[in-house]
């Protein structure tokens, strides 16, 4: 997917379907997006969960390594998913034209929408569910306006969720 061109909307929902399927059929998480899908100067890790064995976390730099350690140490949290997906797709896309921003598309297409994903989406014991979506400073104000969508997404979800959303800017 890095250098993938010609990206079509059949393509874009058969990746969802994938992924759907992967994670109805595991008990493990599959990420969305995982790491050999993305271009990156950074550095991005396939990394074993030191939870679980059978389960490797798929995390986009070192920021969100480290904050995963963080949320991982804590045993606070039933679950942690990492690159998780907003879905529907058509309620995100409706979410950011009402707050009237651009939704963004894949590179080198012009009309086929990205899936956007939240860095950790987790549970805690009580049963809370929070989102984190960890940014280094210079990505920060763009981030708002995803965090933003991904809020009104998650509060007009037709399951009445409780969820926090976090967004953490690092230096």
């Amino acid at each position: 997917m890095k250098k993938r061109k010609g990206i079509t909307r059949k393509i874009r929902d058969g990746w969802i379907e994938l992924w759907e399927l992967d994670n109805s059929q595991s008990p493990l998480y599959f990420s969305f997006i995982k790491t050999q899908d993305i271009k990156s100067y950074g550095s991005k890790a396939r990394v074993p969960d030191f939870c679980d064995d059978s389960q490797d976390r798929n995390l986009l730099s070192t920021n969100e390594r480290l904050f995963f350690y963080r949320l991982r140490f804590s045993k606070r949290f039933v679950w942690i998913k990492e690159q998780y997906p907003l879905l529907p797709l058509a309620r995100a896309m409706a979410v950011a034209k009402e707050l009237k921003l651009k939704y963004p598309t894949y590179p080198y297409t012009s009309n086929i929408e990205v899936v956007m994903t939240s860095d950790f989406y987790c549970q805690d014991f009580t049963g809370q569910q929070y989102v984190y979506s960890i940014k280094d400073e210079k990505q920060f104000a763009k981030a708002i306006g995803a965090l933003v969508t991904s809020e009104r997404v998650t509060s007009e979800c037709p399951v009445n969720l409780s969820v926090s959303l976090f967004l953490y800017s690092v230096n």
